[in-house]
C-alpha cells in the first residue's frame, strides 16, 4: 500500500498514531526532553570529561593506504575503516595493520559494495556488505566468509543504513528516495525480515528528482541498546526490541519536521533548511549526551549531562584540549566501552598544530610529541581515543 502523498493531513495522523504507540513502551521523562535553543553556551575544557588520551597511527603502507573514510569502527581488538570502496582492518592497540576482507567483483564470495551505517557485529567480530542479490558476510579475523549466508529478502540492500541487533539480527533503515517509501525500518535475521516499521514521511517528488541523503538516516549503539533518529524528527528511539520507544525528544522552536515535505524539491529544501536545526553525529555514555546541529550554516556541538540536568551548547567547537597540548577534541565515533574518538587526517593534524603554536606556546605531552616526529604528510590517519571519568 502506498500513502498518496498529496493528503497531508492524513499522513500527520499516521505519525502521530505511530507515536502514540510507540510511548505506550515507555515515555520519555522530563529530564529526556532537551530544548536545543535554550541551550547555554559553555567552554568546557578535557580535563574535566576525560582522564586519559590515546593517539593511535594507522600503518602506512602501499597495500593499506586510506583514503576518504567513509565509515570507522573502534572495536575491543581491531580498528575497521571502509574507504574507498575497501574494507581495512587495523589492530586495535597498535595501528598495525592486519588485513583487507573481501574482493570486491560479481563472483559468489565477492561484495558489490561494503554497506553504510555499523555493518561490524561486535561479539561474533564480523562484518556485512552488500551483493548485487542481497549480503554477505565476512569474518574480521580470517576473512573468511560466514555460513550459512545470509538469505533473508529485504529491498535494494545498499540504498540505506544498517546496524546489526544483537547476533544473527540487523535492522536496515531505508532512505526514502523517492518519497513514497512504504517501510521506514525493516528487521531481519539470516533466513527473513522478522518485523518492520511503516514510514510515515512522505512527500510529493514535484520535479521527479532522486534525492539521496544518507544523513537522513542515524543509529546509534549505547550498552546493549540500538537506537535511531530519523532526520526529519525530533525524536531520538530505542528500537532494540523492535519497535519505536521514545527515549530523547529535542525540541526547538526550528523543527526539522517542517522542511520534511520540501525532499521532493532539492532547490527549496536548501533554501529552507538553514534556519531549521538537523541533528546528527549523536553519541552516548553513562553520563553524557552529545550531537551536533546543522544550523545557519554551522555546525553546533551540544552536550548534555545526565547527573546535572543541563544540555549546553560547546563553545570553540569542542572540548579545549588542556591535558596534552594537542587540538580542539569533539568524537565522531565511540567505542564499546563508551570512549569516545575522533580521526584526523595527518598532514591536517601537522599543519593545525603548527598554527596552533604560532600563537601562546602550549605544552605538548611525550606521547603526542613522540606522534608528531613519526609521521608526515603522506601518511595514514591518526585515530585520537579519550577515556571519560566515571564519575
Amino acid at each position: 500500500m502506498k500513502y498518496p502523498v498529496q493528503n497531508h493531513t492524513l499522513i500527520a495522523l499516521l505519525a502521530i498514531c505511530m507515536l502514540t504507540l510507540s510511548c505506550k513502551s515507555g515515555e520519555p521523562s522530563a529530564n529526556n526532553l532537551l530544548d536545543i535553543d535554550a541551550a547555554a553556551p559553555l567552554s568546557l575544557n578535557m580535563s574535566d570529561y576525560f582522564e586519559d588520551i590515546e593517539y593511535i597511527p594507522l600503518e602506512t603502507a602501499e597495500d593499506c593506504f586510506v583514503g576518504r573514510i567513509r565509515s570507522l569502527q573502534i572495536m575491543d581488538e581491531f580498528i575497521v575503516v571502509i574507504s574507498s570502496g575497501d574494507c581495512l582492518v587495523f589492530d586495535r592497540k597498535t595501528g598495525k595493520f592486519i588485513r583487507r576482507i573481501g574482493t570486491k567483483g560479481n563472483g559468489p564470495n565477492e561484495y558489490y559494495s561494503f554497506i553504510q551505517g555499523d555493518g561490524v557485529n561486535g561479539k561474533k567480530n564480523t562484518i556485512i556488505a552488500a551483493k548485487a542479490t542481497g549480503l554477505i558476510e565476512y569474518s574480521l579475523i580470517d576473512g573468511s566468509v560466514v555460513e550459512p549466508p545470509i538469505t533473508a529478502s529485504i529491498q535494494l540492500p545498499f540504498a540505506g543504513k544498517y546496524m546489526n541487533i544483537d547476533n544473527d539480527s540487523w535492522v536496515k533503515g531505508s532512505l526514502n528516495i523517492a518519497g513514497d517509501l512504504e517501510t521506514q525500518l525493516v528487521f531481519f535475521d539470516r533466513e527473513k525480515v522478522t518485523d518492520s516499521v511503516a514510514n510515515t514521511s512522505v512527500f510529493e517528488n514535484k520535479k521527479n528528482s532522486f534525492f539521496m541523503n544518507p544523513s537522513e538516516i542515524l543509529f546509534y549503539r549505547y550498552n546493549n541498546n540500538v537506537l535511531y533518529k530519523f532526520l526529519y524528527n525530533d525524536t531520538i528511539f530505542n528500537i532494540s526490541n523492535k519497535k519505536l520507544v521514545p527515549q530523547w525528544i529535542l525540541k526547538t522552536q526550528y523543527p526539522m519536521s517542517a522542511v520534511a515535505d520540501f525532499r521532493g524539491d532539492p532547490q527549496k529544501l536548501n533554501e529552507k533548511s538553514p534556519n531549521h536545526h538537523f541533528v546528527t553525529n549523536i553519541h552516548e555514555t553513562d553520563n553524557y549526551l552529545l550531537f551536533n546541529s546543522s544550523y545557519q550554516k554551522k555546525i553546533l556541538p551540544f552536550l548534555f549531562s545526565k547527573k546535572k540536568n543541563q544540555l549546553v551548547k560547546v563553545e570553540n567547537d569542542g572540548f579545549v584540549n588542556d591535558m596534552d597540548g594537542g587540538l580542539t577534541f569533539w568524537p565522531t565515533y565511540t567505542t564499546p566501552g563508551q570512549e569516545l574518538a575522533v580521526v584526523y587526517e595527518a598532514h591536517k593534524l601537522l599543519e593545525e598544530i603548527a598554527e596552533q603554536e604560532t600563537g601562546a606556546e602550549k605544552p605538548k605531552s611525550k606521547e603526542l610529541t613522540k606522534l608528531l616526529s613519526l609521521i608526515n604528510d603522506q601518511a595514514n590517519p591518526v585515530v585520537v581515543i579519550a577515556t571519560r571519568k566515571k564519575n
